[in-house]
């Protein structure tokens, strides 16, 4: 039995899964919580490097895989973020990851913030091209600060969350267009390189971007000593890493061209694939597969709106009820959602707590409350509506500019967990939810890449033919 192997260096968590190539199931997965934070936006490199193998380690150790023989390894993780590090990878600064606010300090010489600053030295067509809409923690406005303070580190390479992995177990300082358009610095709208004159632009040291290669081709093969640790056949061939979000849609579906795929988990995405390369407000254009780009609107606050409600709930039994270990309050607030109207009579919620990532000062908001309707159940409903209304949204911007799905997947654990949210986004899209295959999508994106490298799979329409009929 052969079996593919994907890794994801989430934000919060570690994924590693077998996928077996032949059945095209799930054989195992392991994961490992991501506490490896040096402070609020940065992550140890070495810790977060070794947690990856000895989650590599552990999966290889599973019984299910004792007679199995791994083809290929395919990796991704966190997009945006970036560290530095020398020419034989060690590590020349943390991890600083999109979550990263200091994009909103002033450049000291012109006095805009930094990601006005990163915005202005790009100019308008260079941003057009990008497919971006540049951010603080996007990894450009993170290399503009570095660069603004001091310095740089002799030889220094930039490399994103999982390049660094594929870096350490192959010795190669690579890239693929979906993971580096997550920093603003590439050519999407060209498709296979940094923007031209961006290292003058920025005045970045001459190789600091490191090569991109094409998605699915191979960064290298696995060290044998690494191979070894990790209980891993040497030289197995390792995959070029992805961006999460296009690992997460690959994943997520067989059916490339016409799926939406609504992702509420911590944050929310909407992404959509297009076929051809188009600008929409409020949406970024990101590289996908080859005729491919994907139409990405992002909330900053996504599922965890509900989270915050439920804190709130929490709150009240707190201080006026002294109810210091409340009962499970998911179940209660669901129930409560279903018994509320469908209009939550009349009371609206925006649900922009974390504000968007155009106005970072956004705010979310009640609109419509009377005397009758602030009531649990309509505040909750409110909530789920206001989730999937800032997704659908986005969606609307590409229907009204001629992009559309007939199929529409649903992925993230709020999704999975809440059938009245998935209800709301079938009323609200006219589309059946289907959940994607595996919770762990973007891991499973990363290891059928690995099937792209070693021609499991010839191309990716071949791996979503092969998907769809099993």
């Amino acid at each position: 039995m052969d079996y593919l192997i994907g890794i994801d260096l989430g934000t919060s968590q570690l994924v590693a899964l077998a996928w077996e190539v032949e059945g095209d199931r799930l054989l195992a997965v392991e994961r490992m919580r991501n506490t490896y934070a040096l402070a609020a936006a940065e992550q140890d490199v070495e810790a977060l490097l070794a947690a990856a193998l000895q989650l590599l380690a552990r999966l290889s150790r599973r019984p299910e895989l004792a007679q199995a023989r791994p083809l290929a390894l395919g990796i991704t993780g966190q997009m945006h973020g970036l560290a530095l590090v020398d020419h034989t990878g060690r590590p020349l600064s943390s991890l600083i990851t999109w979550q990263d606010e200091r994009g909103e300090q002033r450049h000291r010489a012109s006095g805009r913030t930094l990601v006005e600053e990163f915005r202005a030295r790009l100019g308008s067509q260079a941003l057009e091209d990008s497919g971006c809409l540049p951010a603080t923690g996007y990894g450009g406005v993170t290399l503009l600060r570095l660069g603004s303070e001091g310095a740089w580190p002799s030889k220094a390479v930039a490399l994103s969350a999982s390049a660094l992995l594929v870096q350490r177990l192959c010795a190669r300082a690579v890239m693929d267009p979906s993971d580096a358009a997550g920093w603003g610095l590439f050519d999407v709208r060209h498709g296979a390189r940094w923007l031209p004159g961006i290292i003058s632009a920025l005045d970045l040291p001459a190789n600091i971007l490191p090569e991109v290669i094409p998605s699915g081709g191979q960064a290298g093969t696995l060290f044998p000593e690494l191979a070894r640790a990790v209980g891993l056949p040497a030289n197995l061939p390792v995959a070029v890493a992805l961006g999460d979000n296009q690992a997460a849609f690959l994943g997520s579906t067989s059916r490339l061209a016409d799926t939406l795929l609504m992702n509420l988990g911590t944050g929310g995405q909407m992404s959509l694939p297009a076929p051809r390369f188009l600008r929409l407000p409020e949406l970024e254009t990101r590289p996908l597969i080859e005729g491919l780009w994907l139409l990405t609107g992002a909330s900053l606050c996504g599922g965890r709106a509900y989270e915050v409600l439920k804190a709130f709930y929490e709150r009240i039994g707190r201080e006026l009820f002294s109810i210091s270990t409340p009962p499970p309050l998911y179940e209660i607030m669901n129930g409560l959602a279903a018994q509320a109207p469908p209009d939550c009579k009349g009371l609206r919620a925006r649900t922009l707590f974390a504000g968007t990532r155009s106005d970072p000062q956004a705010r979310g908001s009640w609109e419509g409350l009377t005397a009758l309707n602030l009531t649990p159940a309509n505040l909750t409903r409110a909530v789920i509506r206001g989730m999937v209304e800032e997704l659908s949204d986005f969606y609307q911007r590409a229907v009204d500019a001629g992009i559309q799905a007939s199929w529409l997947v649903g992925a993230g654990n709020a999704v999975r967990h809440n059938a009245l949210l998935r209800q709301e986004l079938q009323s609200r899209l006219g589309l059946a939810v289907h959940l994607s295959p595996s919770a762990e999508e973007a891991a499973l994106g990363a290891a059928l890449a690995g099937g792209i490298t070693v021609r499991v799979y010839a191309d990716w329409h071949a791996a979503a033919r092969r998907r769809s009929a099993s």
